[in-house]
């Protein structure tokens, strides 16, 4: 026992000294009060994030992070339209500076294409030689080199060309993330030949393959999705197409894998699994892939993934697909209504629920609102109307509940965690819940005439369901 406890303590020793504090600090008094966290994507797929810190900005503006890290890592600052991205070393110090606070103006709220502006963190300080000026100059002639073959072509041999320039140039780059960092990135090149040179695929696919999986480097996930996206839907018109369709439909996950490895080569297990995830995962959004089989294939692939980090992924998928799929349950979520009283969406089960997620600003929303009175007063007995109010503040919410009385108007602090969790990419969005609380429809249910008739076919069944 005493061996054991020496063991285990030894360990706990290595381990502590491996791990080193990694300090960021700054000043940015327009963030007074406001909460800043740093965040690393713990997968590039569903960009799932991890949260390293949080800080309350000072009242003079000081702010400061610590992170316990053992290895590099691409960490970023989330603010309300930029992140900002910054490679952390084990026991490193920055001094950095981020741009003033800006709130999201409404349309961008509104707007389900818009995304964060992307941008190197401004270090103060930094040299020539320093492990985020290297990135920074390595990404500037990354760039470089592929818009030239974005303009020009990438046929097979300038993309060898300009790897071989790249390897030339950056040679002095042998820190063990910066060397995988750069051949992730040259697969990147590589596979820009793939659209006009197709038997380039092979090659490209067995490069990265000898490469393996990093998890941690965020060039391995911009090579694995460049080279994965929509892989499936590409071989449309193959026999390849076929077998996967067959494969998918009749949920024989472990064929897949099998297929992976003898036909594309994926010998690497990590990489496979990992393969297998995005390409199923991918016909979500497939109109000719049954979205049952798509979700069913993915339940079968789970026990066949002896990673863990693959099967978080993988369940993460499935969740993803399922929510807003047709008899799955539809997330709980709190939100406040015209009295300043939290409601639930579970606290409406027995009936059916109408979703409206909506803005004022918005005049489909005006117009959406006195329709969905005239519903209210035909079902009101077995329909409970929810107007979702995204962006608005209480006071608006207040004024409207006055205006539809049969209705009932929320307001919800966290916005874009009820869209993110119902995936809602337009305003206005509706949704139909069933009386236990699951998805019952989730297209085609704008409040109209042809909604109206499927209500009341559906109220009129024994079971009203």
């Amino acid at each position: 026992m005493r061996y054991c406890c020496a063991i285990l303590l030894t360990l706990i020793s290595i381990f502590a000294t491996y791990a080193k504090t990694t300090v960021i600090y700054g000043n940015a008094p327009s963030y007074a009060g406001k909460m800043l966290s740093i965040r690393v994507y713990s997968d590039e797929v569903l960009h799932e994030e991890d949260e390293l810190d949080r800080t309350t900005v000072q009242p003079n503006g000081d702010f400061k992070f610590e992170v316990e890290i053992n290895s590099v890592v691409n960490a970023f600052i989330p603010t309300e339209v930029e992140r900002a991205f910054i490679y952390l070393e084990p026991g490193a110090t920055y001094h950095i500076s981020i741009p003033p606070y800006r709130e999201r103006t409404l349309s961008e709220k509104l707007d389900p294409y818009f995304a964060p502006k992307d941008y190197l963190a401004s270090i103060v300080g930094l040299k020539k030689g320093d492990f985020n000026y290297q990135m920074m100059e390595f990404e500037d002639a990354f760039d470089f080199y592929s818009m030239k073959h974005v303009t020009y072509g990438a046929n097979p041999d300038s993309v060898k060309k300009s790897i071989r320039e790249l390897r030339r140039i950056f040679s002095d780059l042998k820190n063990p993330y910066q060397k995988r960092f750069k051949e992730y990135r040259y697969v990147l090149l590589q596979n820009m030949s793939v659209p006009s040179y197709p038997k380039m695929q092979d090659s490209v696919i067995r490069r990265l393959n000898v490469l393996g999986p990093d998890y941690d480097n965020p060039a391995f996930w911009d090579a694995f999705n460049n080279v994965f996206e929509g892989f499936i839907g590409n071989t449309i018109g193959s026999e390849d197409y076929e077998l996967f369709k067959k494969l998918v439909n009749d949920g024989k996950a472990k064929l897949l894998l099998v297929m992976l490895r003898e036909r594309y080569g994926i010998t690497n297990p990590y990489l496979c699994e990992l393969a297998a995830i995005k390409m199923v995962g991918d016909l979500t959004d497939d109109p000719a892939f049954d979205l049952a089989h798509v979700i069913a294939m993915l339940k079968a692939m789970k026990p066949l993934l002896p990673d863990a980090d693959n099967r978080d992924l993988l369940q993460a998928m499935v969740n993803k697909a399922s929510a807003d799929y047709i008899g799955t349950p539809a997330p709980d979520f709190e939100a406040y209504n015209a009295d300043g009283k939290a409601v639930k969406l579970s606290d409406y089960k027995g009936k059916l629920v109408y979703l409206n997620f909506c803005n004022s600003n918005i005049e489909q929303t005006l117009r959406d609102v006195q329709v969905l009175e005239r519903f209210h007063d035909s079902y009101q007995h077995d329909l409970v109307v929810l107007n979702v109010f995204l962006y608005d503040d209480a006071a608006t919410v207040k004024r409207l509940q006055s205006t539809c009385k049969g209705q009932i108007c929320l307001t919800t602090p966290v916005p874009d965690a009820v869209r993110h969790a119902y995936q809602v990419s337009g305003v206005p969005s509706y949704m139909l819940i069933d009386r236990q609380g699951n998805f019952m429809m989730t297209r085609g249910a704008e409040p109209n005439d042809q909604f109206r008739l499927f209500l009341q076919n559906l109220l009129q069944r024994p079971d009203g369901q």
